[in-house]
């Protein structure tokens, strides 16, 4: 497993100074650097107030703690869980069985770098779904007219958490700002004009989507919580969780642990960010 170090970048001197600051620009190149060679790169944004995200990690955890039949109130199957509960085992990702055979063959990829989901499948024959759960909640403003309603659906709030809307709100809305401003300081990186990238985000479906993992249910070492993937979007942010396990891959396929500093966020690039990027 490679020894990997993910940088952390701040995104201060560019919202006080703007993009030709020199610290700004330095920062910006990291981003742009850590996208390119890792897909992944951690933020801080000195906007973000002090134990928002302690509120929305108990708030969530106290959610998923629920009962099942509590929490199914809350599915929406008939939107393909777009929108509130997923249950466990019910996202499945694809079948990479082939592709990872064929990195393994040309990067002669260590078993230390296999995707832990692709020596489970291997032993236990087949794919298996992934065992977390979530809940997804609409970001940020909406379109007043479109041709796909069941990307627009208002937000669904438990019944059992009054305060929902409050802390998420607050939370999604400080994500989503720190997500636009990486991404402007990661078109300034790359060469091109700030709104690049965030200029295609404008009224987008963006999701809130907290994960769960029951961890008193799924005692197997192993369990694949959440399958090896690519993700289809232009870009994910992630607030630290409460336990590691995620791993991402260098553009060689060496693997590494993500670790989120304390009071930082984790920016993913995405699908539609490597297309815009040429790769």
């Amino acid at each position: 497993m490679s020894d990997v170090t993910i940088p952390t970048v701040d995104l201060g001197p560019y919202l006080w100074y703007g993009q030709f600051d020199r610290d700004a620009r330095h920062e910006s190149l990291a981003v742009a650097a850590a996208l390119e060679t890792l897909g992944v790169v951690n933020v801080r944004d000195p906007r973000m107030p002090e134990g928002l995200d302690e509120s929305f990690l108990n708030l969530t955890q106290r959610y998923f703690e629920q009962a099942a039949e509590a929490k199914q109130a809350d599915e929406r199957f008939s939107l393909g869980h777009q929108i509130g509960w997923t249950p466990p085992y019910t996202e499945k990702p694809r079948d990479r069985a082939a592709m990872l055979d064929e990195l393994i063959a040309s990067y002669a990829m260590h078993t230390a770098d296999y995707p832990a989901t692709y020596t489970w499948y291997r032993l236990k024959g087949g794919r298996s779904k992934d065992a977390k759960e979530r809940f997804f909640e609409r970001v940020g403003p909406r379109p007043e007219k479109t041709n796909y309603p069941g990307l627009n659906e208002p937000t669904l709030v438990p019944a059992a958490f009054p305060e929902w809307l409050e802390v998420t709100t607050a939370w999604s809305s400080h994500m989503l700002a720190a997500l636009m401003t990486t991404l402007e300081m990661a078109a300034v990186g790359f060469g091109v004009e700030p709104n690049f990238f965030t200029r295609l985000m404008q009224f987008a479906p963006h999701l809130l989507a907290p994960t769960g993992s029951d961890l008193m249910t799924h005692t197997e070492l192993g369990t694949p919580f959440a399958g090896f993937h690519s993700d289809l979007n232009l870009a994910t942010i992630h607030g630290r969780s409460n336990y590691p396990g995620l791993f991402a891959w260098t553009r060689d396929w060496r693997r590494f642990p993500v670790r989120v500093p304390q009071g930082a966020f984790l920016v993913q690039s995405g699908m539609q960010l490597e297309r815009l990027t040429g790769g």
